[in-house]
């Protein structure tokens, strides 16, 4: 899929999702904090694929995105660990209950660190 807005949109909104995920664990909106930990993922990866100008899917599986660009250790690992957080931290179905009643504090600060990882490798 072609894109036509900058690669560089990709990584600011990635910066911001970081602080966002920041602003949540600190209100103890714990789902929320990793839920916006799989968004800087996503879109750190999404700016790598576009900026590399390969051709990026329309998804939202960090397992896909990880796939396009060849990762391994532990960026790997810790986008992997963030894969389940998009559908587990806003969706009652995918979390087998209430994600707001379901993330903890511990889960939370992990996304953090995990989406750090991968921000802090891609911007090098």
């Amino acid at each position: 899929m072609t894109h036509k807005i900058p690669a560089e949109w990709w990584l600011e909104q990635a910066k911001e999702d970081l602080v966002t995920a920041g602003v949540c664990l600190r209100a103890e909106r714990f789902y929320a904090a990793a839920f916006y930990s799989h968004q800087v993922a996503e879109k750190t990866l999404k700016w790598l694929i576009i900026r590399t100008e390969r051709e990026m899917p329309y998804t939202h599986s960090l397992k896909q995105l990880a796939e396009c660009y060849d990762l391994t250790g532990s960026v790997l690992k810790a986008v992997m660990a963030l894969a389940p957080e998009y559908g587990r931290a806003k969706c009652p179905y995918h979390a087998g209950g209430v994600p707001a009643h379901l993330c903890n504090e511990e889960r939370a600060r992990t996304c953090i660190k995990n989406a750090e990882l991968v921000l802090d490798w891609a911007i090098g």
